[in-house]
């Protein structure tokens, strides 16, 4: 008589969480180990401003490089990129076992999701960038979010706010976890769960100021200067900038505000950057907003330039904020249409590549919203919460910077996930139904 072979049945549903994590983390430990040895740290042009913690940096990422320097010495990109394995493996465990915990989803799906989520780590990982530990930190928190949905206790939302406020000490942009939040207590408050509701919304807000204050406490620690990283009012200003004219530029009231502003169009014509709306207007969007896209790192280093020129450093964040409003308020009242229209055009065709994928990206995000609190379904919920995410973070980003990709994968990963593992699902269903 043969021994019966038990066969794994990818069909099967399964709780990641009851798997032993102590195994699945030294597994993923070693995995870490393994890389770090095998891949060499990548240094970009910003990594050094991260490594000697430039007042232009927000305080987690460099803190972060400065332990890993204090307790590892000479050896200390290589324990860098080593935690950044470890907690992008960790971070994607953990949203896959809270997507395995509450939906009826095949082992197939999730292990598909697992390896999805992972593969992107050989590319991200291994650089001194912001960009790993705070993919980490988005699948943690949407992790954490589908738990406040089905069970909203009180260590699952501190643990949530705390997470929010970390990870925007690392990466600003994370600052659309806001939205999500919102829209979380939104539902809460739909199903008679008013006081948690409310309460997320409380620490949304308070959150807010906490991040913001211990982001000046931080520079006035570090570099005697209470104010926000130094780098956000050049990057607040570039659309602004590059939506008005050279004659709308002189309808501001400042002067001091016009001579900045002309001779730092001077420069840009005199370094052949083209940053500006009136010489491509002729041409199509796709076009006009790409040329935005290509040379904004080169017209921020071009406004620092400046700054450094009109000797206002000091101050420099709230010299170029205000202008940033002076400007925004005067293409308004002169034509808000087309003001606007750049903003629109860096979200929809930067942000989610056309104008069509835009519309309907809107429409499916407002249906399954709505849908979701409307019937009061969790699992509706926790899809929407993907693409409320993902509309967040691209509003955030389009509003201040040109959305590339490695700003959209933080919440496009997940989303593609996501529909990867409905449409899995979905199959596997129709399989098993047809087997009858």
């Amino acid at each position: 008589m043969e021994p019966k072979v038990k066969d794994l049945n990818l069909r099967k549903t399964i709780n990641f969480e009851k798997i032993n994590s102590q195994i699945i983390f030294l597994f993923f430990t070693i995995s870490s180990i393994l890389l770090s040895i095998f891949f060499e740290p990548k240094l970009y042009p910003d990594s050094q401003s991260y490594i000697i913690m430039s007042s232009a940096r927000s305080p987690g990422y460099p803190f972060f490089i400065f332990l890993n320097k204090f307790l590892f010495g000479d050896f200390f990109l290589k324990t860098t990129i080593f935690f950044q394995f470890l907690f992008w493996f960790y971070s994607s465990y953990f949203l896959v076992s809270k997507i395995s915990r509450f939906f009826n989803i095949s082992l197939f799906s999730l292990l598909i999701c697992l390896f999805i989520l992972i593969l992107p780590s050989l590319h991200f990982s291994d650089a001194i960038l912001t960009e790993s530990i705070s993919f980490s930190f988005c699948l943690i928190i949407l992790g954490l979010l589908i738990d406040l949905i089905y069970r909203a206790n009180s260590k699952t939302l501190i643990l949530t706010i705390l997470f929010f406020i970390l990870s925007c000490l690392f990466k600003p942009q994370l600052l659309f976890v806001f939205g999500s939040l919102i829209f979380v207590s939104m539902f809460l408050v739909f199903t008679k769960k008013i006081k948690q509701g409310l309460l997320v919304t409380l620490l949304a807000f308070l959150s807010l100021v906490v991040i913001l204050n211990s982001n000046k406490f931080y520079h006035l620690l570090n570099h005697d200067s209470f104010q926000i990283d130094t780098n956000l009012g050049s990057q607040l200003i570039a659309m602004p900038v590059f939506m008005t004219s050279k004659q709308e530029i002189e309808n501001l009231d400042n002067k001091r505000n016009i001579n900045f502003l002309i001779n730092l169009h001077e420069e840009l014509d005199k370094k052949k950057i083209n940053f500006n709306y009136e010489k491509n207007k002729e041409t199509s969007r796709q076009y006009w907003i790409k040329v935005y896209y290509e040379n904004y790192a080169k017209f921020v280093d071009t406004v620092n330039l400046k700054v450094n020129d009109f000797k206002i450093i000091e101050n420099s964040n709230k010299f170029l904020l205000q202008l940033s409003v002076d400007l925004i308020l005067l293409n308004l009242s002169i034509d808000a249409k087309k003001f606007l229209a750049g903003y629109f055009y860096n979200f929809s065709i930067n942000g989610l590549y056309s104008l069509y994928l835009a519309f309907t990206f809107l429409i499916m995000t407002i249906f399954f919203s709505v849908f979701s609190i409307y019937s009061k379904s969790k699992e509706m919920m926790v899809i929407s919460i993907f693409f409320v995410s993902h509309l967040s973070n691209i509003l955030v980003v389009s509003t201040i910077e040109p959305v590339i990709n490695r700003y959209k994968f933080l919440t496009e990963i997940p989303l593609i996930v996501l529909t990867i593992i409905l449409i899995l699902n979905l199959v596997f269903s129709k399989t098993e139904s047809n087997d009858f």
